[in-house]
C-alpha cells in the first residue's frame, strides 16, 4: 500500500521496494531518528520475501546508539550456525615452537648422502610434517565466539560511553539546548577516544608482526643444518 504522506524521494523509494519485491519490516510509528529539534521515522528495515517471514519482534530500542539514529532490534527465527574452530597464529608460542622443533627433528643428514632429487624431497617432506605438527601444538585450536569485546576496548572507554549515555538521556528528557550541547561535547570526546584506542591497537599489532622476523632466521638456520 502506497504511503499517504510522501515526497518525491519517498515515492521513488516505495517504487524501488515494490520493483525488487522487498518487504518492509518496520512496525509501529516510534521515531528512529531523534535530535534536539526533530523526531522522525527515517530508517527502514527491508528484507526479501524469503527472509521476511523469519523476522519477528521488530522494535526501536531505547539503548543509546551514540548517534542521531536509534538502534533497531528484531528476532530472526532461523537455526544457529555451528561455531567454527580456527588458529590465531598471532598468539602462537614461538619460543615453545622453536624448542619443540629442535627436539622433534631427527639428526641433520650428512650432505654427502643427499645425492638425488628424491632424497631432497624426502627431507622436505619430513621437515614440513614436523613443522606442521609442532605449529599445531604451539598454536591450539580456538572456538569462534559469538560475542565479545574487541581487543582495543578498555575500562576507560566503558566509563566515557556510560557518561555519554547519561548525558543523552538527560538531554532527551529535558529538551534543553544546553543539555543537548553537553551531550554533543561528550559524544565528541567518546568518538575521539575510540579512534585513539583503535589506532593504538593497530600500531601494537603491526609491532608484534615485525617482532616475528627472528623466526625466519631461525628456520633458515635449521634448513642450512639439514642441507636444504
Amino acid at each position: 500500500m502506497r504511503p499517504r504522506h510522501a515526497n518525491a524521494i519517498g515515492e521513488s523509494l516505495f517504487d524501488f521496494i515494490c520493483g525488487v519485491d522487498l518487504s518492509i519490516c518496520n512496525r509501529g510509528n516510534c521515531p528512529t531518528f531523534v535530535t534536539a529539534s526533530r523526531a522522525e521515522v527515517l530508517d527502514v528495515t527491508l528484507a526479501s520475501r524469503e527472509i521476511a517471514p523469519l523476522i519477528s519482534k521488530w522494535r526501536v530500542l531505547d539503548d543509546h546508539s551514540f548517534s542521531d539514529h536509534k538502534y533497531i532490534g528484531f528476532s530472526l527465527n532461523a537455526s544457529r550456525p555451528e561455531l567454527k574452530t580456527y588458529r590465531n597464529f598471532r598468539n602462537t608460542n614461538w619460543v615453545l615452537y622453536c624448542r619443540k622443533l629442535r627436539s622433534a627433528l631427527p639428526t641433520a643428514p650428512d650432505r654427502d648422502s643427499i645425492l638425488s632429487a628424491d632424497a631432497v624431497d624426502e627431507l622436505v617432506e619430513v621437515f614440513s610434517s614436523v613443522s606442521r605438527t609442532t605449529l599445531e601444538s604451539s598454536c591450539p585450536l580456538r572456538t569462534q565466539k559469538s560475542k565479545g569485546k574487541p581487543p582495543w576496548w578498555t575500562s576507560e572507554l566503558t566509563e566515557i560511553r556510560s557518561s555519554s549515555r547519561r548525558l543523552f538521556n538527560k538531554a532527551r528528557k529535558s529538551g534543553s539546548s544546553d543539555d543537548w550541547a553537553l551531550y554533543k561535547a561528550g559524544l565528541a570526546i567518546y568518538k575521539s577516544e575510540l579512534k585513539k584506542a583503535k589506532r593504538a591497537s593497530w600500531r601494537a599489532f603491526c609491532g608484534s608482526v615485525e617482532g616475528c622476523h627472528g623466526l625466519g632466521a631461525f628456520l633458515q638456520k635449521i634448513l642450512l643444518q639439514w642441507g636444504i
